[in-house]
């Protein structure tokens, strides 16, 4: 008993296969300047005014925007986490029964938000403690920079109290760069 197999050689330079070809590669052709449509669409409509609006945010409040973005860096990963439970909690807990499941997964939920809440607390905290860090780093090294180029203490002190304010008192970050050139000179 034997099987008798169908060993014909494949032709693969019919003219069926050159025609499904280039379908294929046409097709390709159209979908891949179909998704560099989309993402020119969405950089111009999303990405590039988030751009412009950071990069105002930056010029206009330093500190705040570099708290914020410190929180949002720390909290991603908790919030993620928390969406990914909260999503898998819900369908686990649909499986079983509507009612009942929609009942524990408010209470579950409510649980798990109490426990976002507080590595928010904690992470706002850190971004907080962060913050005020690398601000008195600065303001240690712009001491520093003042006293070391003005030369005298009455001079580099002057100069870091006129930097200071043009800065935090009147929010104004360029104007420190004034007031110290305009001094020097």
């Amino acid at each position: 008993m034997s099987i008798e197999t169908d060993t014909k050689p494949h032709d693969f330079a019919s003219p069926k296969l050159d025609d499904y070809k280039q379908q294929v590669m046409t097709d390709f052709h159209k979908q891949y300047n179909s998704l560099q449509d989309q993402r020119a669409k969405l950089t111009e409509k999303y990405v590039k005014p988030a751009q412009d609006y950071a990069v105002k945010q930056v010029g206009e409040r330093p500190v705040a925007t570099v708290l914020s973005g410190i929180f949002m860096a720390l909290s991603f990963l908790p919030a993620l986490t928390f969406a990914g439970f909260c999503l898998s909690t819900a369908f686990v807990v649909f499986g079983g029964s509507l009612l009942f499941g929609l009942f524990w997964t408010f209470a579950i939920i409510l649980g798990a938000s109490l426990l976002l809440l507080g590595t928010l607390i904690i992470t706002f905290s850190t971004a907080v403690f962060l913050t005020f860090w690398v601000l008195t780093a600065y303001v240690c090294v712009r001491l520093v920079t003042c006293l070391v180029k003005e030369g005298s203490l009455a001079q580099g002190a002057k100069a870091f109290d006129a930097e200071m304010r043009a800065i935090f008192v009147a929010g104004r970050p360029n104007a420190a760069t004034s007031t110290t050139n305009s001094a020097t000179q």
